[in-house]
Order: C-alpha cells, then sequence, then structure tokens
C-alpha cells in the first residue's frame, strides 16, 4: 500500500486498534468527556482539553495492545514506558478550531481517532524521523498529511513536528497520550 509506505518512510504508523477498542468503544467515551468539559475540568497541557488520568482511560492496556507495532516500529516495549500525559482534545466550531506547529514532550505519542464527522483536522507532519523498522527511511524537509480514522491510532516520536489543519466543519475527538522512557 503506497500510503503506509510513505507514511513507514517518514516515520509514522497507523494501525487499528483491536477488540475491544473498536470504533463503537470509541463512541461510547464521547459522553464522558462531553460531561467533563462542561464542567470545565481541563487539563494543563492544552487549553481545552480534558486530563486523561481524571477518566480511567485504559492507556495502559490500549498501550501493551500496541506493544507488537511499538516494539517493531520503534524497538520500545511497553514495561519501558510510563505515561507523561494523556488528554482528550475535541475540535469543533466553538473550540480547538487548529493546533500550531510544535513537537510533543514524549518519546512516544500515541494519538487514537475516538469520533470523526468532520472536514478539515488532518495531522500535517514535517520533515521524517527515522522508525527501526524501516531501512527505506526518507529524508524529508518536505509534509504528509495524515487522517487517521476512527477506531485508529497514530503512533510517533515525539519530537516529529506536526501540527493540526484547520476544522472547516464538524467535529473531531482525539485522545492523545504522551509516554516517557522509565528511568533506569
Amino acid at each position: 500500500d503506497v500510503v503506509k509506505d510513505r507514511q513507514l518512510a517518514v516515520g509514522l504508523v497507523v494501525v487499528p486498534l483491536e477488540a475491544p477498542w473498536n470504533p463503537e468503544w470509541c463512541t461510547r467515551w464521547l459522553d464522558t468527556i462531553s460531561e467533563l468539559e462542561q464542567t470545565g475540568q481541563h487539563n494543563s497541557l492544552h487549553r481545552q482539553s480534558v486530563d486523561v488520568l481524571s477518566t480511567g482511560f485504559p492507556y495502559t492496556e490500549i498501550l501493551q495492545s500496541l506493544s507488537a507495532p511499538v516494539w517493531e516500529h520503534f524497538g520500545l516495549r511497553p514495561d519501558q514506558l510510563h505515561l507523561y500525559a494523556g488528554f482528550f482534545i475535541h475540535y469543533h466550531k466553538d473550540r480547538n478550531l487548529d493546533l500550531i506547529l510544535h513537537t510533543d514532550d514524549s518519546i512516544l505519542t500515541v494519538n487514537i481517532c475516538l469520533y470523526a464527522q468532520c472536514v478539515g483536522t488532518q495531522i500535517r507532519f514535517h520533515g521524517s524521523r527515522p522508525l527501526v523498522s524501516h531501512r527505506q527511511h526518507q529524508q524529508s524537509s518536505g509534509s504528509l498529511l495524515v487522517d487517521p480514522p476512527c477506531g485508529h491510532a497514530l503512533l510517533h516520536w515525539g519530537n516529529h513536528p506536526h501540527e493540526t489543519e484547520p476544522l472547516e466543519r464538524g467535529e473531531r475527538m482525539n485522545v492523545i497520550l504522551w509516554f516517557h522512557r522509565l528511568e533506569q
């Protein structure tokens, strides 16, 4: 698949979540997040986002379910990582219309799309970061637009510069998990 090869070449991995983390499971989180948004519970990292740690979100189990691609492409095992920060971000007409160019404070970022009925909010990655699995790494000064579907996880190095394209209409909900390496 040409798209997958291009993503791997610049250092991005998009994988479907395995059961029970399917699109129906993702949709159930929308009510929880909407309730927390209305109470004003936000995290300190991103304006207008909800802290994962206040919700019981099963980030440890999800990381464990992603252990094969995390090991294959990043050379990391889940037992080497800990959640540094996690948040739900909701793009809609009143908030989070886009996200400026940045890098994440993580060694590994897991970005899970929980809901997407929108035009816009794709993630634009700039340059490339090599994966341990990909021998045909391309040094790239260009950019690549990625739009992970609902129920999929986008895995990337935290130091890979990226931004979110402007929301044109509709809404999207993602959960972003920043992992650090455990101190040895």
